[in-house]
């Protein structure tokens, strides 16, 4: 049996952040007026100045940000803490979707023990996918005097979808990098090549794609394997179309997150990211680190520790308070009978210049905040005497010159707080 608090207040508060997630809150809201657990208050904190919810959204209110300003994620799940009234507060990211146990499974996890100051969610890719496979002979352009390149390639593939991260596709392994000819996304083969599709709704689609066949390869066969359904061509140097209907019967879960751990340098890693769902995940467990995106937190301990770290803005600050709550001793738990479903950075974009600023100095701020005083000094010596790397992608407005800066002066500043 859950416990009651004070009558006429909610149990739990659930705080949704908005930045331009608009398309996603009715979804969203649907999923919380069904939940088989119904003693809670919907705060939405918008952080843009311009949503507006139905009417028909019961037990919710929207809370306006200073001149209706982005003031960050981090400040504005404190906000929303500030301005409810549940003695456990839900942190829960607007672009995603819940099971109808979701909310009953945190709380009685919770409940379960004293000494649990977080519970964190199941959470899996938003859509489901199917598996794609290629079988075709290997050659080596080097080998047939035909250029330099020494890759193995099979057949050279296009997808009627573009190949990109607003797809959901995920490559497991066996693509070579995306060729543009004649403004056309290609993608070549090489040994045992396969990837995911998205199915993102639970009714039939259409999936096409175009093979480039080498006549190198002439009078071999290619396997295509969607799921249950398979497709032979021959190879005669034309290009081919092959449809497939994508059913969810064929489908699966890939999981985004089963908790999170820390490695040696203070990188968050997610648990069971981009894996197949086998249950290989199903047993609770505690974890180092919880996700922002679907948490339950104890009121008094959130309010202990000062809440989310509004200098962060957005990304690590749950890794931050994770790591403060277990030092102050309370555990941080992982329940896989609460499910999430996740759309992948709906609002930030993954890889944009503002997702890799965010991430590349908070990390390392977090490191200054709460690691060892010896690991964090090594990494700020480190920090000082190397350039960002080159897979960090940045622009005017989030440069390499502002992120070296910023990382610098801020891991000092967290350094000196804990010194003196």
């Amino acid at each position: 049996m859950l416990n009651t608090i004070k009558e006429g207040l909610p149990k739990v508060s659930i705080v949704i952040v908005n930045y331009g997630g608009f398309d996603h809150l009715s979804t969203l809201f649907q999923a919380l007026s069904a939940q088989s657990f119904q003693d809670f208050e919907i705060v939405v904190v918008d952080n843009r100045g311009k949503l507006r919810l139905p009417e028909t959204v019961l037990r919710s209110r929207i809370l306006k940000t200073p001149d209706n300003t982005n003031i960050g994620f981090a400040a504005g799940c404190n906000l929303g803490a500030m301005n409810s009234r549940g003695s456990c507060i839900v942190f829960l990211n607007n672009d995603t979707i819940l099971d109808a146990d979701w909310l009953v499974s945190l709380l009685g996890r919770l409940e379960s023990d004293h000494s649990i100051g977080a519970v964190v969610s199941k959470i899996l890719f938003f859509p489901r996918y199917i598996q794609l496979s290629i079988k075709s002979s290997i050659f080596r352009p080097l080998d047939l005097g035909l250029s330099d390149d020494e890759r193995e390639l099979g057949v050279r593939v296009q997808f009627e979808q573009s190949w990109n991260e607003s797809t959901g596709i995920l490559c497991q392994e066996g693509f070579h990098g995306a060729e543009v000819v004649a403004g056309k996304e290609w993608h070549w083969t090489g040994r045992n090549p396969i990837i995911w599709i998205p199915l993102e709704q639970e009714d039939v689609e259409r999936f096409v794609l175009t093979i480039d066949t080498p006549v190198e390869l002439n009078g071999n066969k290619v396997s295509i394997i969607l799921g249950n359904q398979k497709r032979e061509v021959v190879i005669d140097g034309e290009q081919k179309t092959i449809n497939f209907q994508l059913t969810s019967s064929d489908s699966f879960d890939v999981i985004n997150s089963a908790g999170s751990m820390l490695n040696e340098e203070g990188e968050c890693l997610e648990a069971g990211i981009y894996e197949k769902d086998r249950s290989q995940f199903d047993e609770s467990r505690e974890v180092a680190v919880f996700s922002g995106c679907s948490v339950l937190i104890r009121r008094e301990i959130f309010e202990a520790l000062g809440g989310f770290d509004p200098a962060f803005f957005a990304y690590y600050e749950d890794t931050d308070l994770s790591w403060r709550m277990q030092k102050a001793g309370w555990k941080v738990i992982y329940e896989p009978k609460s499910v999430v479903r996740h759309h992948r950075s709906s609002s930030s974009g993954e890889q944009s210049p503002f997702f890799c600023f965010h991430i590349y100095r908070n990390m390392r701020w977090n490191v200054a905040k709460n690691a060892r005083i010896g690991v964090a000094i090594l990494l700020l010596a480190r920090e000082i005497f190397s350039w960002i790397p080159k897979q960090v992608n940045t622009n005017k407005e989030y440069s390499a010159t502002r992120l070296k800066c910023e990382t610098i002066i801020g891991m000092m500043r967290y350094l000196l707080k804990r010194v003196f």
